[in-house]
């Protein structure tokens, strides 16, 4: 069995995540396939995780892909969290996901609520369907169609929204607001928006295996667990997958980490093309999927600060990324008159480091038409 360290193994994930070498705006569904799709909880979220990845993004392009052409979709995907996937890969998501998605989301619905009998959601379920048959529509245009406006009825129909999308049958549509902040999502009828494609054209068991191939093509060297927290499904079920898998994948240590991990026999090669020397600072953006591709991030992130960038509620920080390792988070607000980044660094960097942060930020502000913005970087205690 080989060992690689540490720096090895973050600097090959971020190669195959784009963060050594910047990928081409015509190469945006290739960048979304190969890093398994873009979390998607917010609107800055997806388009800074682009702007870290694509040389000059244009996030027209974004625009145009998911709404025009429709090369990408966005919809409830992993852990039954928003995802943007290419539109070609969605029957593989839903095939591997659906069962799994399906079994957590009856379990919260016991906890949450009286459940409804499976006849009554699915007469609500068809009319949702049918509404969307003629136009896509916001949650609230849906609840004023159904005459069920009281939050009872909001709630309701929020959850079946979302059960549809887990059954492949509702996704995202162009959302009300700004770029850069979402007012209110829109939904359309998969069957309609995507009328060409085939959910049903791969086995769950197939696609299951597929899923475990992407993952550690974007995320190797990882562990079953890791694999298991991506996708929600149980460390059992990982390791089943795994073990079905064909030859070509290969378990490595990792030097300094507990545990078992696997990769692609052809990623050594990429190693043997690592550079003596790099260096790379990206400020990520809450949710970056580098960040949510793991379960024990350890490699990247030092345990006394885990505090800092997993937050309660399961909330996520925006992060300082440098060759690999989360050294610090930052925030950003657009403020009444004058925009602000505050930057919260970890350990004390020197002056070229410092400036090289503040470049970042400033490309960033081009990137969100945002002039001279109000900088504060400072080193926090350990926690």
């Amino acid at each position: 069995m080989q060992s690689i360290v540490f720096e090895e193994a973050n600097w090959l994930n971020l190669m195959k995540h784009y963060l050594v070498r910047n990928a081409e705006n015509r190469d945006l569904l290739k960048v979304v396939h190969d890093i398994c799709g873009l979390n998607a909880q917010g609107a800055l979220t997806v388009n800074l995780s682009l702007w870290n990845r694509i040389e000059s993004f244009d996030r027209r392009s974004l625009e145009d892909a998911l709404y025009e052409s429709r090369t990408l979709v966005k919809t409830w995907c992993m852990r039954g969290t928003v995802h943007i996937i290419p539109s070609i890969d969605l029957p593989i998501y839903i095939q591997a996901l659906r069962e799994n998605l399906m079994i957590h989301w009856q379990r919260f619905l016991r906890r949450k609520q009286k459940t409804l009998s499976k006849i009554e959601r699915s007469k609500i379920k068809d009319r949702i369907l049918k509404l969307l048959s003629e136009q896509t529509l916001t949650r609230r245009e849906i609840c004023e169609f159904l005459d069920m406006k009281s939050s009872e009825g909001k709630i309701l129909v929020s959850r079946l929204l979302r059960e549809l999308s887990y059954e492949g049958m509702v996704c995202h549509a162009k959302p009300i607001g700004p770029w850069y902040h979402f007012r209110e999502y829109r939904f359309a009828r998969i069957d309609y928006w995507l009328p060409d494609l085939c959910l049903e054209s791969i086995s769950p068991e197939e696609a299951k295996r597929k899923l475990l191939t992407w993952y550690l093509s974007s995320y190797g060297p990882a562990s079953i667990q890791d694999f298991a927290y991506w996708t929600g499904f149980t460390v059992k079920e990982a390791k089943h997958i795994l073990d079905s898998l064909e030859d070509g994948i290969v378990q490595v240590r990792i030097n300094g980490l507990k545990g078992e991990f696997w990769l692609f026999e052809r990623d050594f090669k990429l190693l043997e093309e690592k550079f003596s020397s790099y260096f790379s600072i990206h400020l990520l953006p809450p949710f970056d999927p580098l960040i949510m591709g793991y379960k024990d991030k350890t490699r990247i992130l030092n345990p006394i600060y885990k505090r800092m960038v997993l937050l309660p509620l399961g909330d996520i920080a925006a992060t300082i990324l440098m060759n690999g390792r989360v050294i610090g988070t930052w925030k950003y607000r657009k403020g009444k008159k004058t925009p602000k980044f505050e930057v919260k660094l970890f350990k004390t960097l020197d002056n070229d480091e410092v400036e090289l942060i503040k470049l970042e930020i400033n490309r960033m502000s081009r990137f969100l038409e945002v002039e001279r913005p109000e900088v504060k970087i400072y080193v926090v205690n350990q926690v």
